[in-house]
């Protein structure tokens, strides 16, 4: 009997060609060595920065791979200072996984209501706006119900009340399947998984960052690239 994976929203299965590729990937990196391999293949994997920035009209240059969504979330989040005084929203769909970030770092936080037809009550979440409020925090479409957030309504609800808020979408179970236009939608950070609608494989994902807000991110993780590339 054969199986059909219908999880995509856990993990899709690769097509054929990915699974193709990254087999002759392996077997050349278990000959050469996996510095040999990357030396070798990497104007292919760089094309990976290049395809992201397309798929979600982003500079290239604004786009991290990292391993999965909810490491590339809390990178972000443990990579930008947030004052005792200062305060975050969330929709009463967020993610578990990222709730416990904020728990775990004791960040003050304000639940935004979410109405009964699956929409964003705008008018509650200006509601929780203070002027203390530093970043809000959107489940594009939540894993445990399903709800489509509508992301560029909320990027330029916030934009007219405060350009400086810092809107985050968690992109994890939309991306491959919802048109994503970071520009459009007014977006500061995008979090993405590789393995579920885009049907790539597991363990990769990526971060987008707004070049404009660069300057406020500190990574809270430093190798001898990044840090001669900041003292240059």
């Amino acid at each position: 009997m054969s199986y059909i994976n219908f999880n995509n929203a856990g993990a899709s299965s690769v097509t054929k060609s990915t699974l193709r590729i990254i087999k002759n990937f392996l077997e050349f990196e278990n000959n050469v060595g996996g510095y040999n391999a990357e030396i070798r293949y990497k104007k292919k994997l760089d094309e990976f920065y290049l395809n992201t920035s397309k798929l979600i009209n982003s500079d290239l240059n604004e786009i991290s791979f990292l391993q999965n969504s909810t490491y590339a979330w809390n990178f972000f989040l443990n990579s930008i200072k947030i004052k005792k005084d200062e305060n975050v929203i969330i929709l009463d769909n967020e993610y578990g996984s990222n709730l416990i970030g904020l728990i775990n770092k004791n960040i003050k936080y304000k639940i935004s209501k979410i109405n009964e037809d699956g929409n964003i009550c705008l008018k509650d979440l200006k509601n929780k706006i203070d002027t203390k409020t530093k970043i809000v925090f959107v489940c594009h479409i939540a894993s445990q119900c399903g709800d489509v957030i509508n992301i560029e309504k909320i990027g330029s609800f916030l934009k007219k009340i405060n350009k400086n808020i810092i809107f985050v979408v968690d992109a994890c179970q939309s991306i491959g399947q919802v048109k994503i236009d970071v520009k459009k939608q007014k977006c500061d950070i995008l979090v993405g998984s590789g393995r579920k609608y885009l049907r790539g494989p597991r363990g990769t994902g990526f971060l987008y960052i707004n070049k404009k807000i660069k300057s406020l991110i500190s990574p809270f993780i430093l190798d001898i690239k990044n840090t001669l590339l900041k003292k240059k």
